[in-house]
């Protein structure tokens, strides 16, 4: 028996490689900022899989396939009770939306330090970690 083959996603080079901190989601109409003080970030890599943190837990790819359906690629995520720390789950929700229906960028500045990531589920707004970005 052949071992099951997984596709996973592909990014462009400006998005790889980067830790962009998520500035705002927006979600059925709703804009949704980042609890205050929380960490939230994603890094895309070259392989197709994403990681990042949601404030306290983290998230990361995962393959949830089998031999039968060996494509199921989505987000997986810790849920640790964390002390005065707010997780935004949101993130891994369309994180996994973009995974499994597809995702497009709508926005990028010219230095490429914030772009705009429309899923299915919604909107993602970026900006490289400990630049200004969108939004401040």
């Amino acid at each position: 028996m052949a071992a099951p083959t997984v596709t996973w996603a592909t990014y462009p080079d400006w998005l790889v490689g980067v830790q962009w901190s998520v500035v705002s989601l927006k979600v059925d109409g709703e804009t949704l900022l980042p609890p205050d003080g929380a960490d939230v970030h994603v890094t895309f890599e070259s392989t197709g899989r994403l990681w990042g943190n949601l404030g306290c837990n983290r998230f990361d790819t995962a393959w949830f396939g089998n031999g039968e359906h060996p494509d199921e690629i989505g987000i997986a995520w810790t849920e640790m009770g964390c002390a005065d720390a707010e997780d935004w789950f949101e993130v891994a929700y369309l994180l996994g939306s973009a995974y499994q229906e597809g995702w497009h960028p709508v926005a990028r500045d010219e230095g490429g330090g914030s772009v705009e990531l429309e899923t299915p589920a919604g909107l993602i707004v970026l900006a490289k970690a400990g630049g200004s970005g969108v939004g401040g």
